[in-house]
């Protein structure tokens, strides 16, 4: 996606609205409207979480064959953690082939990643239709003998958050022409837009911490001039960084134990729910045979 600026004087964050009103930075049509465009367009926009989804299955369902659909569990919110597994079902010993496994979507505002797994989906089953022609390259009938597992979004919640204010954008974008973004109202609208845009992290309320503390010290917020309130502690700072809550190395370099930052590992290891079915599913797919893990 490129957009030009048209002033180099504008601020960051009107620089930030500009770009992401321009109507080839996301797909804000229905899920059925985004995810019939052709290959070209659909990959050249970011995608919100419905239209992938309804991408992924109408593939399934051109490729019955080669695609099965499941789900490692549910999130916080309830939403299912989908997976595919492309592989030639129709031969014998498919359960033998190695695996590969690509998830996609631990970080919600990594735009970028999200559209990776569905790429790479698409273009497995494009060269199994088209034999060499195929932008990967790869021998005809891989999926014969290699099994492919892609989770595209591991953080669903959070990417439903990230596309949740994704139709403000436009608002801000008639107020910044209007010269109205600075007022109260629009100020607002920013400030839930972009706390959502760069959100990183589950939806899970940070409940057991904040009611534990008696002061935003205790969850590591600080800054604030407010007296500590348990209920304002436990609407604001949710959720848990899921690339820094696995057990291994928990709590490590690069995590936070503070409740306001991207990086909070969590209350103790493997806390969240999305954690928990990720690691069985993986033990799982490693009992039944030799396989790689690919995170994107």
């Amino acid at each position: 996606v490129k957009v030009a600026f048209k002033d180099s004087e504008l601020s960051d964050k009107e620089k930030f609205i500009q770009m992401a009103s321009d109507p080839s930075f996301t797909c804000l049509g229905t899920a059925d409207e985004c995810a019939n465009q052709s290959m070209d367009d659909f990959y050249g926009s970011y995608q919100q979480p419905l239209a992938i989804y309804k991408r992924l299955d109408d593939l399934a369902g051109q490729y019955p064959s080669y695609v099965r659909k499941e789900s490692i569990g549910k999130t916080y919110e309830g939403r299912d953690q989908v997976f595919y597994t492309l592989t030639d079902f129709d031969k014998d010993g498919w359960k033998d082939n190695k695996k590969v496994f690509y998830f996609c979507g631990t970080h919600p505002r990594e735009a970028i990643a999200l559209m990776s797994c569905p790429y790479i989906m698409e273009n497995l089953l494009s060269n199994e239709r088209d034999s060499l022609d195929s932008q990967f390259d790869l021998p005809a009938g891989l999926l014969s003998h290699v099994t492919f597992i892609i989770l595209p979004m591991l953080n669903v919640d959070g990417v439903h958050y990230v596309y949740k204010y994704s139709e403000d954008v436009l608002a801000l974008k008639q107020a910044m022409d209007d010269g109205t973004l600075e007022e109260s109202e629009n100020l607002e609208i920013w400030k839930r837009y972009y706390k959502s845009m760069m959100w990183r992290k589950t939806m899970k309320p940070n409940t057991i911490r904040c009611n534990d503390a008696n002061s935003w010290t205790d969850v590591g917020v600080t800054g604030r001039p407010d007296d500590f309130d348990k209920d304002l502690c436990i609407e604001e700072y949710f959720g848990v960084d899921l690339n820094r809550n696995y057990p291994s190395h928990w709590m490590g370099g690069g995590a936070s134990n503070s409740i306001d930052s991207p990086s909070y590992a969590g209350l103790y290891a493997a806390d969240q729910v999305e954690t928990q079915n990720m690691m069985q599913f993986v033990q799982d797919v490693v009992k039944y045979g030799s396989s790689g893990l690919l995170s994107v």
